[in-house]
């Protein structure tokens, strides 16, 4: 199994690598070399998305344990009239996806639904169906979403054009190992996935639809907030506006549809409750890293008051306070707003308290940024480019991996933000390039232009 998860990262890294090269450069690799680059990135991506289809295949024939059946679960209970937060909802999976009985005993009281009251109107529709119709209705939602993704994130990153360049971004997604585990457990990280999507399309243009789809994007996975608490600081009060609008018009919905007293039961029996320990493993957090230095192991305290224990809290305000000075710091334009948006993001996944292997997908907008605006960032591009490589071999290492990838990215992100930050005004036009921006646009203009 791990010799096929590292074998999953080098080919993806692979495949990364030669796209975005093929991409940046390849007017001058000559005809046969072009042609010959292409197929390869063809086959390696009809085998990532072969390997997407077999893993949603096989999880609607042998279900698994994790995640879907606790979402259908929730749909069944809210379509018959029942609560959704109790303390022993193991025992309703079991009643109606009696398949999945292998999870530990030792588990079990901590397999509940800890998403807040909106997104459990989200899998209402999934719930009148039975459990493999169910399944199969979710993964093509879910395959629409990444297509939607792949559509938005196109608009965001310069490969390829048309249906090809689409085509190239869908490859780029299926190739990092976090979407297949999304998949393979029937997640719905990539509802969140195509919120930031959009959000990064539309933030400049339109930054009332960068909010609501943020909003949108909250409701599949909250770390998204973080993002959202970073946005008064982006100079876009219309973003911030429609995100409230939208979470809150989503929570007045929920309480419609399932009564004033479900947040009062989210708060009695949501995350809030779940031992502080039973998040140390399985988690790619900086929470999850620390685990073991705050000793949680034994100890039933509450998630909220292992978040003030100074090993935690004192790293997290460090990223947190150096978050906010960049994005207050940088001049306002297209490119550094996209940075600030990476950076705000990769912010997220790092503090958040919880964060999932699928969830670490959520870096790859971050990574499309980074590549997207290389012309301008004052490191090579092929720095860039085998930064966007690394981190899909990375993210397959055990345990440390996914955290390590969305540390780096925010390092690699804060940095470009801290030595490129104040000449990103060039970029909209209100001043003319500094010497190492021209350096690098003359290049980049050769590098198109020469056959």
């Amino acid at each position: 199994m791990e010799a096929g998860k590292a074998l999953y990262g080098l080919a993806g890294a692979f495949v990364a690598a030669l796209l975005l090269a093929k991409n940046h450069c390849g007017e001058r690799w000559g005809r046969r070399p072009l042609a010959l680059s292409d197929a390869v990135v063809l086959v390696g991506g009809m085998a990532f998305i072969a390997v997407a289809i077999l893993v949603c295949a096989r999880n609607v024939w042998q279900p698994l344990p994790w995640d879907y059946p606790i979402f259908y679960t929730v749909a069944r209970q809210i379509l018959g009239g029942r609560e959704v937060y109790i303390p022993d909802f193991y025992s309703v999976v079991l009643k109606d996806v009696p398949a999945v009985a292998s999870i530990p005993e030792d588990v079990h009281h901590i397999a509940r639904f800890v998403y807040p009251p909106p997104s459990a109107l989200l899998m209402v529709p999934f719930g009148v169906f039975s459990y493999p119709a169910s399944l199969t209705a979710h993964y093509i939602v879910q395959a629409l979403f990444l297509i939607a993704t792949s559509v938005s994130l196109h608009r965001v990153v310069s490969v390829g054009k048309g249906w090809r360049g689409i085509t190239e971004v869908l490859i780029l997604i299926l190739a990092f190992r976090p979407v297949e585990n999304g998949l393979a457990i029937g997640q719905v990280v990539f509802g969140a996935l195509l919120g930031l999507a959009v959000a990064f399309q539309t933030i400049e243009a339109h930054p009332a639809i960068a909010g609501a789809a943020l909003g949108i994007g909250c409701l599949y996975k909250q770390l998204l907030l973080g993002v959202a608490s970073v946005s008064v600081y982006l100079g876009k009060m219309r973003t911030l506006i429609a995100l409230v609008l939208t979470t809150v018009s989503a929570g007045l919905a929920s309480m419609v549809v399932l009564g004033a007293g479900v947040f009062r039961d989210y708060v009695t029996y949501g995350q809030s409750v779940i031992p502080a320990a039973s998040s140390c493993g399985g988690n790619y957090s900086l929470f999850g890293m620390l685990c073991d230095n705050m000793e949680l192991t034994g100890r039933n305290i509450k998630m909220t008051e292992a978040l003030q224990f100074p090993e935690f809290a004192v790293p997290a305000a460090i990223v947190s306070l150096a978050t906010l000075i960049l994005c207050l710091r940088t001049l306002p334009s297209p490119a550094a707003m996209h940075l600030k948006l990476a950076l705000a993001l990769a912010f997220s996944l790092v503090v958040f308290p919880w964060v999932g292997y699928y969830s670490v997908a959520l870096i790859l907008p971050a990574l499309f940024v980074l590549y997207s605006h290389r012309a301008i960032l004052p490191i090579s591009s092929w720095m860039i480019i085998a930064f966007f490589a690394i981190q899909y071999a990375l993210v397959v290492i055990p345990v440390l991996g996914g955290f390590v990838v969305s540390l780096s990215t925010w390092f690699m992100v804060a940095a470009m933000l801290l030595f490129a930050g104040p000449d990103m005004r060039s970029v909209s036009g209100k001043s003319p390039p500094p010497p190492w921006l021209d350096r690098r646009l003359t290049e980049s203009r050769n590098c198109r232009h020469e056959a």
